[in-house]
C-alpha cells in the first residue's frame, strides 16, 4: 500500500544521460490531479524541467522538485488528463514541497501556462510518427547506463 496521498516525499531514482535528459531507473508511483494511481515506468526519459534559457537560474537540475516535473513530463507526454490538468497538478505538487517559494511556484506555473502548448503539441506529433517507446530506454540501456554512473562516482 502507498502511503503518501501524492507520493511527492518520495525523490524518483533518476539517471542524468546528458546535461538535458535523465532516465528513470525505478518504478514511479503517484497520484494524478483525479486521485487515480499512476505508474510510470522504468526507463521514462525527462527533460527534469523543459524551461526557457532565462528560466535556467531558477530550477535547478537535481532537487526535491525531480517529482513533480518528472510527474509533469509523465502527464504531458501520455496525455491521459488535460494540458490545464497536468499544469495544476504540477502547482499543486510544487507548493507542497516546503523548500520552495510561493512566488516562485506561481511563476513557474504561469510560465508553463503560456509557453506549454508548444510542447503539448509536439508530443502529440511525436507520439503520432515514432509511438510510445521513443520515450523510454529499453532494460539493456539502462544497465548500462547504470554501469558507467557507478564506475565514474
Amino acid at each position: 500500500m502507498l502511503d503518501n496521498l501524492y507520493f511527492l516525499s518520495r525523490i524518483p531514482n533518476v539517471k542524468r544521460v546528458t546535461n538535458y535528459i535523465q532516465v528513470l531507473t525505478n518504478e514511479y508511483k503517484y497520484k494524478d490531479i483525479y486521485c487515480n494511481q499512476q505508474i510510470i515506468n522504468r526507463g521514462f526519459l525527462t527533460d527534469g524541467a523543459s524551461r526557457p534559457n532565462w528560466l535556467e537560474f531558477y530550477v535547478q537540475k537535481d532537487s526535491l522538485n525531480n517529482g513533480a516535473f518528472l510527474i509533469h513530463d509523465h502527464m504531458y507526454w501520455h496525455q491521459y488528463s488535460t494540458r490545464s490538468d497536468a499544469d495544476r497538478l504540477l502547482l499543486i505538487n510544487l507548493l507542497r514541497n516546503p523548500n520552495n517559494r510561493v512566488s516562485w511556484c506561481i511563476m513557474v506555473y504561469l510560465t508553463l501556462r503560456i509557453t506549454g502548448g508548444s510542447a503539448w503539441k509536439q508530443n502529440i506529433k511525436v507520439r503520432r510518427e515514432m509511438g510510445l517507446r521513443n520515450r523510454y530506454m529499453q532494460n539493456d540501456d539502462i544497465l548500462e547506463l547504470e554501469k558507467v554512473v557507478n564506475d565514474d562516482e
